[in-house]
């Protein structure tokens, strides 16, 4: 296979610039992105998605914080979804191992 040349940025250096300078922005997308995964999902795989959704989420800026009040927003909402409060349980304790 023939190497292509170019520039050799890594794709998470990009990611982590991008994390940095358009956080705000970034998270806003991904809240939109859960929130409407979350409303169509009827299956334990939709709400998995929701969830690693939210996992991202943390790992930027201000993550945490957003990511408790969506967990929060859902329990209420999706509260008879019980495989649903199941895999926002995953994303509560990932929360807790990680810290604020």
């Amino acid at each position: 296979m023939k190497r292509r040349d170019g520039p050799n940025v890594s794709y998470y250096t990009g990611q982590d610039m991008l994390k940095c300078e358009y956080s705000r922005e970034l998270l806003g997308a991904y809240e939109k992105a859960a929130k409407k995964e979350a409303e169509s999902a009827n299956k334990r795989s939709k709400y998995r998605k929701v969830a690693s959704i939210l996992n991202h989420m943390r790992s930027y800026s201000g993550g945490g914080e957003l990511v408790r009040q969506i967990v929060k927003e859902f329990r209420v909402k999706y509260k008879r979804r019980k495989a649903m409060q199941e895999e926002l349980d995953q994303v509560e304790i990932g929360s807790q191992e990680v810290g604020p």
